[in-house]
């Protein structure tokens, strides 16, 4: 599928190789193609952030061929002039497979896998087309001063009652495609609701976001491209934005994966490894890739409890101060009573978490819960009642 970001004024500003392959046939390629068209389909697509506009486009080719494709457009901020364009020489709504003669010289997917790519991508932009899918945000405390110093951004499905969606479900979307969608859509909420935050939280109340990306989306130039731009569109300080990245992640060791992983640290953004456990096998797998600007680790999950528990949160707190001595912040999950709070606090630990998404919050509840969290509590039901 072509990816491209552009501005509504017929600038390119990020292009793949396959949507240039899309317009071949057309007389000047892609990059007339848009220069022509692009404020018309802009007004006349009416794009709203987080709504993807879905409409049909054909031309007549150089050889009297009606080219037919199908054509997705993402806003990257309301009244805003940057979109995500995505276009396909096929109705993925169908999963039908482009001619051969339609496939560009670098696609060399089995014709099965792009069936089913081409399937997932259609139903992705249909349930992101009928709001299928929604952001809930869960607070993330300082026990260090006492407040709610972030968030994690989360997607659930929009029906009513449910909780976040498991990273089996994202590992799904990279194997069979749509994680690219799903990811341009998130950032760009994201990046949305954060500038709107800027308006109500007091310009001395730094806080942080963390998006969480499958290593799929992190492999992707086209998330990254999506990033650089909403953080642009909407103004945003770049260190707001915490990418919360598995650590197999960073396990590529070729020069163009450790390219791509500083061209997001040169963005401005932070990086905070996923879930590292407290063996020393995941200690020396860190140190192998001490080379990259980490801000934060999640390290494990405590709970409350006797033996293997309390030999497991002596090497938490262990881990926890190697960490910190360098600097890196320590986040965890916490379930239990307030008691295991207390014990975090003897820690290094810095930021610590509800397991489960407990009591996630709403794009427009964020600002007041962030200035009027009180100190003592370490539940966001208990700060949200006071």
């Amino acid at each position: 599928m072509g990816f491209c970001i552009a501005g509504s004024d017929g600038r390119i500003h990020a292009a793949n190789r396959r949507i240039y392959t899309l317009f071949d046939d057309y007389p000047g390629g892609f990059c007339r193609w848009w220069s022509k068209t692009a404020e018309r389909i802009v007004k006349q697509s009416n794009v709203q952030v987080g709504r993807p506009a879905i409409f049909s486009h054909s031309w007549t080719g150089r050889d009297g061929i009606q080219v037919p494709v199908t054509v997705w457009l993402f806003n990257a901020r309301n009244r805003g002039d940057t979109v995500f364009l995505f276009i396909g020489p096929y109705d993925p709504c169908q999963g039908s497979i482009p001619r051969q003669s339609e496939r560009g010289a670098s696609d060399d997917l089995e014709p099965r896998r792009l069936l089913a790519e081409g399937a997932s991508n259609g139903c992705m932009m249909k349930a992101l087309a009928d709001g299928g899918f929604a952001v809930r945000y869960q607070p993330i405390y300082d026990i260090r001063k006492g407040r709610v110093a972030g968030f994690e951004a989360q997607i659930l499905c929009s029906r009513e009652g449910s909780e976040s969606l498991s990273s089996d479900f994202f590992d799904l979307l990279d194997t069979s495609g749509g994680a690219l969608l799903l990811g341009i859509w998130f950032i760009s909420r994201v990046c949305d609701d954060c500038r709107r935050w800027q308006q109500d939280v007091r310009k001395s109340e730094h806080y942080f976001v963390q998006l969480h990306l499958s290593r799929g989306q992190m492999d992707s130039l086209c998330i990254l491209h999506a990033l650089q731009h909403c953080l642009d569109a909407n103004d945003l300080d770049p260190s707001t934005v915490w990418i919360k990245a598995p650590k197999a992640s960073f396990e590529t060791r070729d020069a163009a994966g450790q390219l791509l992983i500083h061209r997001y640290h040169a963005l401005g953004v932070n990086f905070i490894v996923d879930r590292l456990r407290t063996n020393l096998a995941d200690l020396r797998y860190f140190f192998a890739f001490s080379v990259i600007p980490f801000k934060a680790v999640h390290l494990g999950h405590q709970a409350l409890g006797t033996g293997k528990s309390s030999r497991q949160f002596e090497l938490f707190a262990t881990f926890a101060k190697i960490f910190s001595s360098l600097g890196i912040h320590v986040l965890t999950l916490y379930s239990g009573s307030s008691r295991i709070t207390e014990a975090l606090r003897t820690t290094t630990c810095r930021y610590i978490q509800k397991q489960g998404g407990y009591h996630s919050l709403q794009a427009s509840q964020v600002p007041a819960f962030l200035g009027a969290a009180p100190a003592f509590s370490l539940d966001p039901a208990r700060a949200i009642e006071s």
